[in-house]
């Protein structure tokens, strides 16, 4: 159906998505608001607080749910056999949407920030993709002079730390810059200047002893599944985050393309690994 699909064509995946018969019921994240369809019938609902009390703010959980079927707290999506009709439809048009009656609807002022919030990404996903093909010549985005995309893996991970406003704030510290200052610089041009990018994200036993702060999706513990290089990057990409830019929680920040470049050249693909992962969204 149209909702799904342009669901789908912004990276927005169904919370519910579920087929019976000839009928379908989606629920999705729209960014500010939430669809819901049933048939061709779609309610347009306002986010509320039911979603902040979802997320933590934990910096040993950089995981998302993985079940089969998201959720969202507060709701519970049922597909019961309400009867059956000449074509084995089991979902009456008639009961469309009434689980959500009394939730505020979208008004036009969201959905026209969110068609604007989508075309923002767009755009700015085709110039990063640009920049990752080597349209766009490195020196004309890359500021701090450290930036390289020979081994970068998609487009989200070509930012220069000029770009990003947690880089400039964690660097303009003052504690920061006394410790540069200290170090005998002044007027640091990159975030892989920062004084504990070194120790935090390059150092094998520091990447160790962190590895205890972690889990993944299923709650276990972080520990090495593949080459030792691959466990170290991973862990290291999280504590750059955590220096930066402190605890997230369950969002996912990608890292610019200088302190990938720095990590990955500290710890380079394995024959065996084929190529590196790189940044996702959803990944552990």
């Amino acid at each position: 159906m149209d909702l799904v699909r342009r669901g789908k064509e912004s990276g927005s995946s169904p919370i519910s998505d579920i087929t019976q018969g000839s009928r379908h019921l989606a629920l999705i994240d729209l960014g500010c608001c939430f669809a819901v369809s049933v048939g061709d019938s779609v309610l347009y609902l306002l986010k509320n607080t039911i979603m902040s009390d979802h997320e933590t703010d934990s910096e040993e959980s950089y995981q998302t749910d993985d079940s089969d079927i998201n959720f969202i707290p507060g709701y519970i999506m049922e597909c019961p056999d309400l009867g059956s009709s000449d074509d084995g439809s089991s979902v009456e048009e008639d009961n469309a949407g009434l689980a959500y009656a009394d939730e505020p609807l979208a008004d036009d002022e969201c959905l026209q920030n969110y068609n604007r919030q989508e075309s923002e990404r767009l755009e700015l996903q085709e110039k990063l993709g640009r920049r990752l093909d080597g349209s766009v010549e490195v020196s004309q985005w890359c500021n701090c002079g450290n930036c390289d995309i020979t081994l970068l893996t998609n487009n989200s991970e070509c930012h220069c730390c000029f770009e990003l406003e947690g880089c400039e704030e964690a660097m303009n510290r003052e504690e920061v810059i006394q410790d540069l200052k200290a170090e005998g610089v002044q007027n640091a041009k990159c975030v892989t200047q920062h004084p504990g990018f070194n120790p935090v994200c390059l150092q094998k036993w520091s990447l160790k002893m962190a590895a205890d702060r972690y889990k993944t999706k299923d709650k276990s513990k972080y520990s090495q599944t593949s080459t030792e290089n691959s466990f170290l990057r991973s862990i290291s990409y999280r504590e750059f985050t955590r220096l930066i830019y402190g605890r997230l929680g369950n969002r996912r920040i990608p890292l610019p393309a200088c302190a990938y470049i720095a990590i990955r050249n500290t710890f380079p693909i394995m024959e065996k690994e084929g190529q590196f992962t790189g940044y996702s969204d959803d990944s552990d």
